[in-house]
């Protein structure tokens, strides 16, 4: 729990007619990461991929085209009855698909201008008029005009063209103009008599306009029911083939990434060689269960750790399940490495503590507590917001504890609400601003403590030097502390003060010596560290005070209920006073995680974390859509 799960490296030698079977199975157990092996030291050749690799590729190269071709469609997860590449070949309809998609593109490109064009014409259905029969001697336009102003422009153009022709008829598209089909000669303009109006294309069209729309929804309609037809078979074809493709896809995706994984091989012509890392609890069954399924035809031992010294060597983290979310925030920033200390644990009680001490209210650790669960309860079971709202639940508890401790319950004290006095509380956030501080800076101290001591720790198998200055920093830490608390806020006597020197002094010595000057320079960097955990008091009162005001703005009256609207009145200050103190609890849960985590994160980890590590990735076989025919091995 404290350091990540222990690793073994192991390596297999087997005949390499058996390799196939052998990945099969590992994949299955799930037990084993496998890495290329360093062919050049053995004298041997680099693996290359199963045989089946290049089959495996073509099918799913075409069972992929085919399914993205297809309308998704429910998927029940079923086992397949045949190896993948065989049932990929029997499905065979590439052609029929790209000359679907072919005439469905053809019927899309017909249909768009077609439509566009019977949109412009049915705004001329009302001009009773052939357009084939208009005389080619002269110019024929086509206004909208406001009705408003229909008699000045008809005055107008027949002031500049005596001769020419006005025919009227309704806009269908706007009810306040009118269509006007005018003739004019064809070596005269009118555009000077219409300036202003909107003009429409004279249509090219053989018949009225009413006709030619007839015409045009007649084709519509042919193009329609070629593509309901073209439709119709899609579906059916999806209903058919899209689940089985599905499938193979991810059958066939697994088998290969299987068998590019024996290019991390290498092979002698009759042995393969290859090498991975395995949890050592499971190293034992897993060498029992893989010479059982391979006749005893391979030999799996473990390489001693002088010859790896656990380079490449991946991470995995167990927790017990209340660390989890943690553990996912720690994973999330960067993973440990294999040889130190896993902080998830850790994190479980310092980033709640100093969620709760933000918070410090025993009503918004309630609403706390209920606006995490609704939020855990809409989203995405193992993912960022599902771990955080755990975090924000677990932190719940311990704000109900700092909440009474603080007298804090939606801002009012207990007295307020009971109207009589029960406890004393250790410290009113706001009331005793000194005392919170102090309060604040212990809980910094000790963590930066801790996180020294984690620190020794880690470094002591891997550098004393390292080490030996971690117990450097802790000396200056105390006796720091004891100097401030004697020659600054004097605080306490010299029978402190003098101990406290020669404490610092050891301390200070220690760091030149260990860390070099850099070591000494950095001292001031230290108490920056304890002292940004006062960010605790600031933000905490901040909320208390908003609570406060809260309450004394909005408030509900119980004296207004004596009236009809009194009790209207009474009614909506309680919702509103309801929403924001959740509001106010919402952004404490917020800015409460916020900080808790860069405390953790920036302060705490950096006295002892490094990071940086892998994560365990076996060689696993992950199923969605397709199920095992047979039961699957297990490590016995």
């Amino acid at each position: 729990m404290l350091k990540p799960v222990a690793m073994k490296k192991v390596r297999m030698v087997g005949l390499l007619a058996d390799l196939p079977a052998a990945l099969s199975l590992w994949r299955r157990l799930g037990a084993i990461q496998l890495e290329a092996t360093p062919f050049e030291s053995l004298g041997i050749s680099k693996g290359t991929p199963l045989e089946a690799y290049d089959a495996i590729s073509e099918q799913l190269v075409k069972i992929r085209a085919i399914k993205n071709a297809l309308i998704p469609v429910p998927i029940t997860p079923e086992p397949l009855n045949a190896r993948p590449v065989e049932l990929a070949k029997k499905i065979d309809i590439s052609e029929e698909l790209v000359q679907i998609a072919s005439e469905r593109d053809k019927m899309k490109k017909r249909i768009e201008p077609l439509t566009s064009r019977k949109n412009e014409i049915s705004r001329l259905i009302e001009l009773n008029v052939d357009f084939a029969m208009l005389p080619k001697s002269l110019a024929f336009h086509i206004y909208s005009i406001e009705k408003s102003k229909i008699l000045q422009i008809r005055e107008k153009f027949a002031k500049h063209f005596r001769h020419s022709q006005w025919l009227e008829a309704a806009d269908p598209q706007n009810k306040k103009n009118l269509l006007a089909l005018v003739a004019v000669p064809r070596d005269e303009t009118c555009a000077k008599v219409f300036e202003g109006c909107e003009q429409l294309k004279v249509p090219k069209i053989c018949a009225t306009a009413r006709q030619a729309v007839l015409k045009m929804d007649a084709e519509i309609a042919d193009i329609n029911e070629t593509q309901r037809k073209l439709n119709f078979r899609l579906n059916e074809l999806s209903e058919k083939y899209y689940p089985q493709c599905a499938r193979l896809e991810e059958a066939l995706a697994l088998d290969a990434k299987l068998a590019r994984t024996a290019s991390k091989f290498a092979n002698s012509g009759k042995c393969f060689y290859a090498q991975g890392w395995i949890k050592a609890d499971d190293f034992a069954r897993f060498e029992r269960t893989s010479r059982k399924f391979l006749n005893d035809n391979i030999d799996i031992r473990c390489i001693p750790e002088h010859l790896h010294n656990n380079i490449g060597c991946p991470t995995v983290l167990s927790n017990p399940k209340p660390a989890r979310p943690f553990q996912f925030l720690v994973e999330f920033l960067s993973i440990p490495r294999p040889d130190e200390i896993d902080p998830s644990f850790f994190l479980l009680f310092t980033i709640p503590i100093v969620y709760a001490l933000i918070v410090g209210d025993a009503g918004y650790a309630v609403v706390t507590l209920i606006l995490a669960y609704l939020i855990n309860k809409k989203v995405q079971k193992g993912g960022m917001m599902d771990n955080f709202t755990r975090i924000w639940m677990l932190g719940a508890l311990p704000t109900f504890i700092f909440g009474i401790l603080f007298d804090e319950y939606f801002g009012y004290s207990h007295a307020q609400i009971l109207g009589e006095k029960l406890y004393t509380p250790l410290i009113h956030r706001v009331g005793d601003v000194q005392g919170l501080l102090l309060l604040t800076i212990l809980v910094g101290w000790f963590n930066i403590l801790f996180g020294f001591l984690l620190g020794i720790i880690n470094e002591w198998k891997h550098s004393k030097k390292h080490a030996f200055a971690k117990l450097s920093w802790i000396l200056v830490q105390i006796g720091g502390t004891g100097l401030v608390a004697t020659f600054l806020l004097g605080a306490t006597g010299m029978e402190v003060g003098l101990p406290s020197i020669i404490i610092f002094a050891i301390g200070a010595a220690g760091l030149l010596v260990f860390e070099g000057v850099m070591g000494l320079v950095e001292i001031p960097g230290l108490a920056s560290n304890i002292m940004s955990y006062v960010r605790i008091a600031a933000v905490g009162i901040a909320g208390v005070i908003l609570a406060e005001a809260i309450n004394s703005l909005l408030a509900p009256d119980p004296a207004s209920l004596a009236t009809l609207e009194g009790m209207v009145i009474f009614i909506l200050i309680s919702i509103a006073y309801a929403i924001a103190h959740a509001v106010n609890a919402f952004v404490a849960m917020f800015e409460s995680f916020i900080h808790g985590s860069r405390l953790s994160v920036i302060e705490f980890f950096g006295k002892f974390y490094k990071g940086g590590g892998t994560s365990f990735s076996p060689l696993t076989l992950r199923r969605k859509y397709t199920l095992e025919p047979n039961v699957q091995p297990n490590m016995d």
